[in-house]
């Protein structure tokens, strides 16, 4: 069984689909910082990024929050908010 580490990365040999999640974190949601430095760290071959807005104002505003590939992730905090996020890559990984 392939490490999550190894399944995550985009690889040449990795299939295109395998690479394809985007995770989109608001530039005024004040939880984000640390989620997306821990993020860009440890998986740095994800497509991670910081917009302007992702068109989540009531969650960004009330609690740590991130899209991945369009789906509104949030959480009390930090912490929560990065285990929330590689628990659904990773389902959507399995999925695919």
């Amino acid at each position: 069984m392939p490490t999550w580490r190894s399944v995550c990365l985009c690889r040449p040999s990795a299939p295109p689909s395998r690479c394809s999640v985007k995770i989109r974190f608001c530039e005024h949601n004040k939880g984000k910082g640390k989620v997306y430095r821990r993020l860009k760290e440890e998986f740095p071959d994800l497509n991670i990024k910081i917009k302007e807005c992702v068109k989540q104002c009531s969650a960004c505003r009330e609690m740590p929050m991130a899209t991945v590939d369009k789906e509104k992730i949030t959480a009390r905090d930090g912490d929560g908010l990065y285990d929330k996020i590689v628990a659904t890559i990773r389902e959507k990984l399995t999925k695919e």
